[in-house]
């Protein structure tokens, strides 16, 4: 591992998160070039309507229809054999793939649905992500595991997402 580099990114990170926490404007990159992201996860959460989601509604296909159109609709951030193999996934049994996505955003059960939204939508990390990220925007990141595999690669650090 490249430790050099790594303790850099480290420590720029930490004046970031530092002249955050004074209030700065320390976002210009990603406002201009990323804050897309943002409309995203807006966009997504319109289309899902959470708000409107019930526990008696998990197994009708409501939830998993608004969920299937909000993966659809957002291709440059998942992979397209990912949108299509989540459809699927959602379609074939809508009891369970309601019930997780309902715990992940209606009940913020982050944690306990990580392992269930891996085991039944296949370990994606671009889907998955989407989804964390759709869910609380402020604390997850939609990300590419190509591009990510890459940059730990750069930085000599053994891990493929």
């Amino acid at each position: 591992m490249n430790h050099e580099a790594l303790i850099q990114y480290l420590d720029a990170y930490k004046r970031y998160i530092d002249a955050q926490k004074r209030g700065e404007n320390v976002r210009p990159l990603a406002n201009t070039q990323e804050d897309y992201k943002r409309g995203v996860a807006r966009k997504a959460a319109e289309v899902l309507e959470i708000e409107t989601w019930a526990e008696d509604d998990i197994g009708e296909g409501t939830i998993g229809a608004r969920a299937i159109k909000a993966v659809q609709r957002n291709q440059n951030l998942i992979g397209r054999f990912q949108v299509s193999v989540f459809a699927d996934k959602v379609k074939e049994d809508y009891t369970v793939s309601e019930r997780v996505l309902f715990d992940l955003f209606h009940e913020r059960k982050d944690q306990e649905c990580f392992g269930r939204i891996c085991r039944l939508f296949g370990r994606k990390y671009d889907l998955v992500a989407y989804l964390y990220y759709v869910a609380d925007p402020d604390k997850y990141l939609p990300l590419r595991s190509s591009i990510f595999d890459g940059i730990f690669k750069k930085l000599g650090i053994n891990l493929q997402t």
